[in-house]
């Protein structure tokens, strides 16, 4: 049955109108929630044109349909932030839901209207047509894009996740038509239903400033409490997952080594993580600049090569010719070698040897 718009975010029931494009025009957006089995669900419209409004509070609604699975990865993401993000969906900032039930509230419209491509055959264009809704959303609510993050990212994340079962495993999304006794007919009402069981993992990301996925990083992820602390590696998108039992709040995350070619980021970040929820969490790396025609040595720690160590004097000599220079290792354990000497280095075997005292 319809509830109240929780309080202390206002009632934005039915009170906001703007041009979602070409493919929409105009749309009344319905902000409402719904009393299901004692739970308030957040709701969307059926219809951009139809009535709707807090004067049908108790007024029930029956008879649930399919919902196009074309829009699953979209509700999907949204019931899943709307449970656990305590700050998406009800908390005095709660803009956030706002924004996004507005686009994906948008894109249903657009999937009933034929205008959604099918992101199984079409992915390109799904994407960027979730994006181009996201895009009007945020300007409505003047909220500034992201100056690394794009709406396309955005869209593209949402889908990856759903694919690979990060999220919406087990949702059932249904459309409820009015039954109440209303002459005014307001529009159906679409619905994700709680997964019956629930896994406790959370997911990380790691990109450099362009935005490209970064595999093989480690990182060590602990508790904000001091009761949990792991570590994970990125795979070949750059992902990396983890189950915790601390359950959802506050982790450090901490990045313990980078490929070569990126500067390891060893700042450690705060991040509020929440089971089973794609979080935005981006990690990015700076490439390391070394001029063409550098060289670069490492020193590594012999029971552990991957990790670097610093401060380490390396002397490197010329087999035949008996020339030398030596380096010394930066906090990765990489050192440089100045690209003036490397355009004089003869040809042939160089050999390093450890130039530290200790």
């Amino acid at each position: 049955e319809k509830a109240d718009y929780p309080t202390g975010t206002g009632d934005y029931d039915g009170l906001k109108q703007y041009d979602a494009g070409d493919a929409l025009g105009t749309v009344t957006m319905h902000n409402f929630r719904m009393n299901v089995d004692g739970q308030l669900v957040t709701g969307f419209c059926g219809d951009h044109s139809a009535t709707m409004g807090n004067r049908f509070k108790g007024d029930k609604w029956d008879s649930p349909g399919p919902v196009s699975d074309n829009v699953y990865p979209l509700l999907a993401y949204y019931y899943w932030s709307c449970e656990n993000d305590p700050d998406f969906d009800g908390g005095e900032t709660g803009y956030t839901s706002l924004y996004t039930n507005s686009y994906i509230q948008c894109c249903i419209w657009l999937q009933k209207a034929g205008r959604l491509p099918d992101y199984r055959t079409d992915r390109e264009g799904w994407i960027n047509a979730v994006a181009e809704q996201r895009k009007t959303a945020l300007a409505y609510y003047n909220r500034q894009p992201s100056e690394t993050w794009t709406d396309k990212d955005h869209a593209a994340m949402i889908l990856d996740f759903y694919e690979s079962g990060k999220f919406g495993t087990g949702w059932e999304f249904k459309e409820y038509s009015y039954a109440g006794s209303s002459t005014e007919n307001p529009q159906p009402v679409i619905l994700g239903i709680h997964p019956t069981t629930t896994e406790n993992k959370f997911y990380i990301k790691k990109v450099d400033t362009s935005g490209n996925n970064i595999s093989g990083v480690t990182f060590r992820v602990e508790s904000e409490d001091g009761s949990f602390s792991t570590t994970v590696t990125t795979d070949s998108h750059g992902e990396a997952e983890f189950e915790s039992t601390a359950g959802d709040g506050w982790y450090s995350i901490t990045e313990l080594n980078a490929p070569s070619e990126y500067q390891r980021n060893s700042t450690p970040v705060r991040v509020y993580l929440v089971a089973n929820v794609a979080s935005e969490i981006r990690l990015a790396n700076t490439k390391t600049e070394t001029e063409p025609g550098s060289l670069k040595i490492r020193k590594v720690d012999i029971d552990d090569p991957n990790v670097g160590i610093a401060g380490a004097v390396i002397k490197l000599t010329h087999s035949q010719t008996g020339q030398t220079t030596t380096v010394q290792s930066g906090a990765d354990g990489w050192a440089v070698i100045d690209r003036q000497f490397v355009e004089q280095m003869h040809t042939g075997l160089w050999i390093a040897e450890d130039g530290t005292t200790n």
